[in-house]
């Protein structure tokens, strides 16, 4: 019988429905959903959010019914971490659909990325730095092909930023100057741990990374592929081109989703 999960993101919903083999699994279906929990706060659910989200859920129930799940994973992440009525929410999933929902910290939530990403066969023997940008927290790992030396969950997701640094349409240079230092000062321990270490792939996780790559696979117009790797200044150089840009720019760009219009430049 398949099972099902489903990951509640500060931004996205995920749910993933699979046949699990041993230590395999196949996977059957997938669907992603922006609901934007953190939408008017990083530590508030707002009622439309609220109930965004509740439905969100019951169309994941139909689809897991469609498919005859077994059982169903909810896991949610920073946003039912901190909001201040994320109880209410988990109850309310609780009583209307008989899901109990599993919130879990930022380290475990780091552990699993790991896990994950170890599973689907991408890390190497050698030192890979795996990073998942959300919209409450980000997750740093320092790993190889078998162990996680060192995790991080760091509270500077989109949503976050967006908050504490509002910016209505177009980032200035100021605003983009005052993001960069306060992210320099939130990442000092990742700085501190990278340095030295030569050679060092970053393994990007999550729909900021999924924005990049497809934007350099249009630029490259390459069609099939089982490694893509990127060097640092082509990532640059797009990030420069993208950031300034107006929402109105954003929507029309051929590689920003119209849904990540208001948060790409925060990621």
């Amino acid at each position: 019988m398949p099972v099902a999960v489903i990951d509640l993101g500060t931004n996205t919903f995920h749910l993933l429905i699979a046949e699990l083999n041993d230590n395999s699994f196949k996977e059957i279906y997938r669907e992603r959903k922006f609901i934007k929990l953190g939408e008017h706060s990083s530590d508030f659910i707002g009622p439309q959010a609220f109930q965004r989200g509740l439905d969100a859920i019951k169309e994941f129930c139909e689809v897991c019914k469609n498919y005859k799940v077994n059982e169903i994973y909810a896991i949610g992440t920073a946003m039912l971490r901190n909001a201040i009525n994320s109880r209410s929410f988990l109850e309310a999933v609780s009583i209307s659909m008989g899901i109990q929902i599993q919130v879990i910290n930022g380290l475990e939530e780091a552990r699993l990325i790991f896990k994950g990403v170890q599973t689907a066969g991408l890390l190497s023997d050698k030192k890979d730095l795996l990073m998942d940008i959300g919209g409450g927290s980000v997750e740093f790992i320092f790993c190889d092909n078998k162990n996680a030396e060192w995790f991080e969950s760091i509270d500077i997701g989109v949503s976050i930023l967006k908050h504490r640094f509002p910016v209505k349409n177009i980032f200035s240079p100021k605003d983009i100057l005052k993001l960069e230092n306060y992210l320099d000062y939130k990442l000092e321990p990742i700085y501190d741990k990278a340095y030295g270490m030569e050679h060092l792939n970053l393994i990007g996780i999550s729909g900021t990374f999924d924005v990049i790559r497809d934007h350099f696979l249009r630029e490259k117009k390459i069609t099939e592929y089982s490694e893509f790797i990127l060097l640092p200044e082509e990532v640059k150089a797009f990030c420069e081109e993208i950031i300034p840009l107006s929402i109105e720019a954003k929507i029309k760009h051929p590689s920003i989703p119209d849904s990540r219009a208001d948060l790409i430049s925060y990621a």
